[in-house]
């Protein structure tokens, strides 16, 4: 027969299973992040630090997208709301 201490107790040893620590799972696919810039005219140094942070980081790459002005950018960003937007956005108005 069954009681409400076996229950219980059965209960709380599997409970204390989801308590134990797990080693995080090993990264199978490279990490991309995507970033907005407006104006354009920041490409050279956005160029070079997305290459210095990809040489540190070979697991995460580093895509840009880059809009002559904040206009476009934020018009961009406004047709992706729903699904695709950028990781990071950097607007200079």
């Amino acid at each position: 027969m069954t009681t409400r201490r076996d229950v219980l107790v059965t209960g709380l040893a599997g409970l204390s299973l989801l308590a134990i620590p797990h080693p995080p799972a090993a990264a199978t696919s490279k990490i991309t992040l995507q970033v907005a810039y407006a104006p354009a005219n920041f490409s050279t140094m956005y160029e070079g630090l997305f290459k210095a942070f990809m040489d540190e980081n070979p697991d995460i790459a580093v895509t840009a997208r880059s809009f002559a002005t904040y206009s476009d950018l934020m018009q961009d960003n406004l047709a992706r709301i729903t699904g695709d937007l950028p990781n990071v956005s950097h607007e200079e108005a």
